[in-house]
């Protein structure tokens, strides 16, 4: 697991160096570099050692040194590739999986990439053709930026590598805000930094010396088969996804499990179980009511794994700058990542991680809210009286107005919800928290000139992924799946375990799994109302009765809990009129509003949206103004005793 970044067209050596420095959590073992200048070609890695630790910096280059590699991830296939490589003569030089690349590129051009089962984001520069190649693993598991600037192109693991570049600068995507604040993450290619996007999961872009960049699509998710029996969909999965968990074991490094004691970490722990292994499990808990310590407790008494836990009782705001600095957005389910990454690190290097599971068994309560609407929503989708109903809750809820105040809005926003039946992304986007379907919203939250630029763009995210299937459960699962997972809870993973150096892995999203499960029709994931049906049925050797039937909690902070503690002073603090002012983004008289809001449980979602305006502050402070949290030691530290633990940053 490393960083990578670099600049195409134009840079410099110190440059691309800076860059890395950047980013030296994310590597803290080594940093390598690629240089072609002539074609002004400049790439770096920084390296966290897992896969033979002793092996040399990146890049990795074919045999004539024609085709190499800076690169960022874990290719689970990899000794299977290699295998076959070496009978067709090419020559290896040490353990790791990233020499497998510019061989396999060599021989396969961009077929290669369709070969790769891991999460990964690498760029190749291939000096035959003057062609840079850059590679997003399928599901989007790691990240990958782009900037286009003035004289070429930059990439980079994180947004932040680009404020070296004397041309860039950071400034605030108001759109991309506006996503961020309804649905509490970007989605799509757009970063709140205007003019950087995502490389899309499953994409490559080719760039060429002599001028022009192409991206294009290589990986598509399966459609569903509907003939598929329930025993067929339940045997497929478990066989796939033991097998992925063993994939996922190998390392050179401590590695162990985070285990809640749920299903989705409860399976890794049996799968391992299986396999004879006898995993090192940690939980993290917080002094809140929805800790899972005791829950996870019992799963590793009962499978009799090595077992550590850890409780802490955070003011959750004392870190929330630094969160916001590595996750490059604010997010209100990114800071316990953080929390749970750093106690876990002390421990094991490689974390296996249950993320996946609820996408791809259906184990979102946000599906039983749909279910409840869905005849509706087939009555009413395509006669034309969704937009009549919209229209006509829209101004019904416009001429409410403030009535009832703060604690009438959730009233509210369950006739919006209903009055979306026949639209299934408006459904959706509504039970995902927007709210920008109601106008009364926007003109109460943001000054005048912003709201008329901002008007209704929530859906363009979700519009694509919403169409297809006639089953509504259908959609919204390909639909989590292929956005609210990458660029939320992968976004999270990723960037909290890079943070303090860990590498985060995530057997669910192994690509054999997502592409067998995407074929399991929701029918058989769903059937009955039941959430994650296909593994909440006893299966000899695997869960006991009590992890199956355990309430489902969601590992993030209660806002209206946060607020008693320690938002309400911090916001109070932080959120003056001269620094709301300096965003310019909001009318000051809706935060003060929210600032002077007493804790109720009818407030829950005022509290977040308060959570989101801070954390853009942070935001603000950190990259538009340039004053940085501090980053310990850690940003130019290099580890020289390669067991060790750096830092945390």
């Amino acid at each position: 697991m490393c960083g990578i970044c670099g600049t195409l067209g134009f840079g410099s050596a110190e440059l691309v160096r800076r860059m890395a420095n950047r980013i030296a959590h994310r590597g803290p073992d080594g940093e390598g570099y690629l240089t072609d200048e002539p074609h002004g070609v400049y790439m770096a890695n920084r390296r966290l050692a897992v896969l033979d630790p002793d092996a040399p910096d990146q890049p990795f280059w074919n045999d004539s040194r024609q085709i190499g590699v800076v690169y960022n991830g874990e290719i689970y296939n990899e000794p299977d590739l290699r295998a076959e490589l070496q009978q067709h003569g090419r020559r290896y030089h040490t353990d790791t999986d990233t020499e497998t690349i510019p061989h396999l590129f060599e021989r396969d051009g961009i077929g290669a990439f369709g070969k790769l089962n891991g999460m990964f984001a690498f760029a190749i520069w291939d000096a035959r053709k003057g062609e840079a190649w850059l590679v997003r693993d399928p599901i989007g598991i790691k990240p990958l930026f782009v900037w286009d600037g003035p004289r070429g192109l930059a990439f980079a693991s994180e947004i932040k590598c680009f404020l070296e570049i004397p041309d860039f600068r950071a400034t605030l995507d108001r759109r991309a805000m506006h996503q961020l604040l309804n649905v509490r993450f970007v989605p799509g290619e757009q970063t709140l930094f205007s003019g950087v996007r995502k490389l899309s999961p499953g994409h490559w872009l080719k760039w060429s010396a002599s001028g022009g960049c192409t991206t294009k699509r290589y990986w598509e998710l399966p459609e569903p088969e509907g003939d598929m029996t329930d025993t067929e969909a339940a045997d497929g999965f478990y066989d796939r996804f033991e097998q992925a968990v063993e994939r996922q074991l190998r390392s050179d490094v401590p590695l162990g499990v985070y285990l809640s004691g749920g299903i989705d970490s409860s399976l890794l722990v049996a799968a391992l179980a299986r396999r004879g292994v006898r995993p090192t499990t940690f939980c993290l808990g917080f002094g809140e009511p929805t800790d899972e310590l005791h829950d996870a407790r019992r799963v590793a008494q009962y499978f009799e794994t090595d077992h550590h836990e850890e409780t802490i009782a955070p003011n959750c705001l004392d870190e929330y700058a630094r969160a916001v600095y590595h996750l490059e957005e604010p997010k209100v389910n990114g800071l316990q990542g953080f929390q749970l990454a750093r106690a876990a690190r002390r421990r094991f290097t490689v974390a296996l991680s249950g993320l996946g599971g609820d996408e791809l068994l259906c184990g979102y309560n946000v599906h039983t809210y749909l279910r409840k609407i869905a005849w509706l929503n087939r009555v009413m989708e395509g006669s034309g009286l969704s937009s009549v109903t919209a229209n006509a809750a829209g101004k019904l809820l416009d001429f409410t107005g403030g009535l009832g105040g703060f604690r009438a809005d959730n009233l509210k926003r369950i006739v919006e919800w209903g009055a979306s039946a026949g639209d299934p992304t408006r459904l959706y986007a509504v039970l995902r928290n927007g709210w920008d379907f109601n106008e009364r919203i926007g003109r109460w939250l943001y000054r005048a000139d912003v709201w008329r630029d901002l008007k209704n763009t929530t859906r363009a995210s979700f519009d694509p992924h919403m169409t297809g299937s006639s089953d509504l459960t259908e959609r919204t699962l390909r639909c989590e799946l292929q956005v609210k997972m990458v660029d939320d809870f992968l976004a999270n993973s990723d960037r909290m375990s890079m943070a303090v150096g860990l590498e985060e892995r995530v057997p669910f999203l192994d690509l054999d799994v997502v592409e067998f499960m995407a074929r399991v029709p929701a029918r058989v994931k769903f059937g009955g109302g039941i959430l994650k049906r296909l593994v909440k049925e006893p299966r000899d050797g695997w869960l006991p009765a009590s992890v199956l039937d355990k309430r489902k909690w969601g590992f993030t902070f209660d806002s209206v809990q946060q607020a008693k503690k320690d938002l309400l002073t911090v916001a109070r603090r932080e959120l003056t009129r001269e620094a709301v002012g300096r965003l310019g983004v909001f009318r000051y008289e809706a935060v003060a509003a929210l600032l002077n809001a007493k804790p109720h449980r009818s407030l829950r979602w005022h509290f977040f949206l308060l959570w989101m305006i801070l954390g853009l502050h942070y935001w603000h402070r950190a990259f538009v103004e340039g004053s940085m949290p501090e980053e310990t030691e850690c940003r130019q530290q290099r580890v020289n005793n390669r067991s060790s633990v750096p830092a945390i940053c």
